[in-house]
């Protein structure tokens, strides 16, 4: 049987980088006002539960790309796209705790809105981490 690898110190970097750039992003993203679960103004509290999910998919997503034989290239690819499908549904969440619950949104208004306020943030963000991945897996590979 074949045991697996322990932990690497690129790995780590990776999972360190796509934790602040998700920090960054969704702090950098999050509308102004009060929240409508605890009228707080920052997302900070919460935050943290929002990267566990993240960093477990990506994760199991690096495994399975490793184990496959990818590209470095191609790792960063699909890593960023899914960090960006995530901090999407991140900022969508937000809006809809901070400005959609103390007004009326379609679904269709709900995530025009997010889109055009996430473009630059997770276009920042996103090549910021690719970057950072495609480096440190390169330096593995």
């Amino acid at each position: 049987m074949k045991f697996m690898r322990p932990v690497t110190r690129e790995i780590i970097c990776i999972n360190v980088a796509a934790v602040v750039c998700t920090y960054i992003q969704v702090m950098w993203a999050a509308p102004d006002g009060p929240s409508a679960r605890d009228l707080s103004g920052s997302p900070i509290s919460y935050l943290h539960w929002f990267c566990l999910p993240v960093l477990l998919f990506l994760n199991v997503l690096l495994l399975t790309l490793g184990k496959r034989g990818h590209t470095s290239f191609i790792q960063g690819v699909y890593s960023t796209s899914l960090l960006t499908a995530c901090w999407l549904v991140m900022n969508y969440l937000e809006f809809a705790d901070r400005v959609a619950s103390w007004s009326t949104f379609s679904a269709l208004e709900i995530w025009s809105s997010v889109f055009m306020t996430s473009v630059l943030t997770i276009g920042v963000c996103s090549t910021v981490f690719f970057f950072i991945h495609y480096r440190f897996i390169r330096i593995k590979s």
